[in-house]
């Protein structure tokens, strides 16, 4: 740690990514309950996701879901700044940006508080445990840590690779199915609840498809990353 560069690389994953993704996850754990229907339907309450609620589901306003939107908002704006500064990437930037765009929009005009609950807290669980592996990672965390270190860097990436299926494989594409259904319905009735939301609901649906079509793709990353590092591992042993 005598090199400046890996004590702002650590400060960085712990004292803002972790942080920030965790407090966000813990304020999404804390109001699990507003979007509880979704997980009961997932374990086959079949009746627990009517279509005669999607009023409620997309227009009632949560204050936790408020807090939670306005500290991920203050965190991308953070992190859209350290990523200027530690060169990211355009990537990068780009989700930043893209992520405070949605926030903004689920608190002004205000909706789908009941779906942020989930896509700003409680999947952002996973992604704290990637903010710890990514300081064992040459390329974006401590040079050499990995190495030192190969069966915590392990562990730790068997424990986000599990999370990464139940949060982001399995969760996500449920949660984004149905954010879609109830904003169709809502459209195609015509609901009075629309108006001064429109715009706002079809940019967070449209950068939420688009999220969920890159789940998939970090998912065969995850998998074919993994297999390469137990191979590499299997080698040396």
């Amino acid at each position: 740690m005598e090199v400046e560069k890996n004590r702002g690389i650590l400060a960085r994953h712990f004292g803002v990514d972790l942080y920030a993704l965790g407090t966000c996850s813990i304020l999404g754990l804390k109001n699990a309950s507003v979007c509880k229907n979704v997980f009961d339907r997932a374990f086959g309450r079949s009746n627990s996701m009517p279509e005669a609620g999607y009023e409620a589901r997309l227009f009632t306003y949560h204050p936790g879901a408020q807090q939670l939107l306005l500290f991920f908002l203050a965190y991308n704006v953070k992190n859209l700044y350290d990523s200027y500064v530690w060169e990211d990437g355009p990537e990068f930037i780009f989700h930043h940006v893209v992520s405070i765009i949605v926030a903004w929009n689920g608190m002004y005009p205000g909706c789908c508080h009941f779906y942020a609950i989930f896509f700003m807290g409680i999947s952002e669980i996973s992604t704290c445990i990637l903010c710890i592996l990514a300081s064992f990672d040459d390329e974006y965390g401590v040079v050499g840590l990995g190495a030192a270190f190969p069966i915590t860097k392990i562990v730790l990436g068997v424990v986000f690779a599990i999370s990464f299926i139940i949060c982001r494989a399995i969760l996500w594409p449920l949660f984004s199915y149905y954010i879609m259904k109830d904003s169709r319905l809502a459209f195609k009735v015509k609901s009075e609840k629309l108006e001064g939301r429109k715009f706002a609901i079809i940019v967070i649906l449209t950068i939420c498809a688009a999220l969920t079509l890159l789940q998939a793709v970090w998912l065969v990353q995850i998998i074919v990353q993994g297999r390469d590092e137990i191979m590499a591992l299997l080698e040396k042993s």
